[in-house]
C-alpha cells in the first residue's frame, strides 16, 4: 500500500493492538487520532477559502433551528446543517466546473444553497446552474439566503422531485456540462440510469456524486445500513458499467467523478 496519511494511521492502529504496555498503546492511539483528526482540516486550511458569500450562507445554515423546525411541523423531513457541502467540497466544486470549462449545469438536491452558490460562482457570466429540491421549506431558505448574491442571476432554483425533473428534461432535449447528484441516497441508481437514458451528460460532460463512501457503511458489510446498501448497489452497476469511466475520491463522505467513454 502507498505511504500515505491514512496508511500511517493504520500502521499506528496495528502497533497500539499490538502493544504490551498501557503507555506504548496510548501513544499509539494518540498518533493515530491526531492523523484522523488532521487530514481533512490540513487539506481545507492550505486550499483556497471561501468567499465571504458562501461563508455567510454557511454560517446562517448552521445556526438555523432545524431540529425545532421539525418537532413543529415547520420541516416535512428531518434536516441538519451537515447536509450542506463543507467549504472544501465548495471549492472542489468550483475547481472541478472551471477545469471543464462547464457553462451548463445540473445540481440535484441543492439543500440551503451553499454548492449551488459555489457553482455559480466558477461558471462565466452567461452561465447557468439549475438546482432541484424536493423541500419546500428548504427552498424558501435558499432563496432568500441567495436573494443579494452576485452571482444569482446565474442560478434557476427549481422545486421538484428529481425523477419527474430528470423526465421533463430529457424530455425537451436539455443537456448539461456538469451534473452535481446529492440527492436521495437510496435512489441514486435511478437518478443515474435517468441521466444517462436520457443523455443529459454532455459527451464531454462529468457527473459528481456525493456520498458514494457513505460513512463507510459501503465498505462495512457487518454494520451496512439500508442507503449503505443502495449505494454500495450504486457504486457496484457504475463499476461495470461500459458506458462509463470512473474515480472514487476519498474526499469528505466519498466523491465520485463519473464520464462517458
Amino acid at each position: 500500500m502507498a505511504n500515505t496519511p491514512i496508511q500511517h494511521l493504520i500502521d499506528h492502529l496495528v502497533q497500539a493492538q499490538a502493544a504490551t504496555t498501557t503507555e506504548a498503546l496510548g501513544e499509539h492511539l494518540a498518533t493515530a487520532l491526531t492523523l484522523a483528526l488532521g487530514l481533512n482540516s490540513y487539506a481545507q486550511q492550505y486550499s483556497t477559502p471561501a468567499s465571504a458569500q458562501l461563508e455567510a450562507i454557511a454560517t446562517i445554515t448552521a445556526n438555523l433551528p432545524w431540529e425545532n423546525w421539525f418537532k413543529t411541523r415547520q420541516l416535512q423531513h428531518p434536516l441538519k446543517p451537515q447536509l450542506s457541502s463543507s467549504p472544501f467540497q465548495g471549492q472542489l466544486l468550483k475547481f472541478l466546473v472551471k477545469l471543464n470549462q462547464a457553462s451548463r449545469v445540473l445540481e440535484l438536491g441543492s439543500f440551503t444553497g451553499y454548492s449551488t452558490l459555489a457553482i455559480a460562482e466558477a461558471l462565466p457570466d452567461h452561465g447557468e446552474v439549475i438546482a432541484y429540491d424536493r423541500d419546500p421549506q428548504v427552498i424558501a431558505i435558499a432563496q432568500k439566503l441567495l436573494g443579494n448574491c452576485s452571482d444569482l442571476p446565474k442560478i434557476d432554483l427549481r422545486l421538484g422531485e428529481i425523477q419527474p425533473a430528470l423526465e421533463q428534461l430529457a424530455a425537451t432535449g436539455e443537456q448539461f456540462d456538469f451534473i452535481f447528484l446529492d440527492a436521495n441516497k437510496k435512489a441514486y441508481l435511478s437518478y443515474y440510469e435517468q441521466i444517462l437514458g436520457g443523455n443529459l451528460l454532455k459527451r464531454s460532460g462529468i457527473l459528481c456524486v456525493d456520498n458514494t463512501l457513505f460513512k463507510g457503511d459501503v465498505f462495512l458489510s457487518q454494520s451496512r445500513s439500508k442507503t449503505g446498501q443502495a449505494i454500495a448497489e450504486f457504486n457496484r452497476q457504475v463499476a461495470s458499467d461500459r458506458r462509463v469511466e470512473q474515480i472514487i475520491l476519498p474526499i469528505e463522505d466519498g466523491v465520485s467523478l463519473i464520464r462517458l467513454v
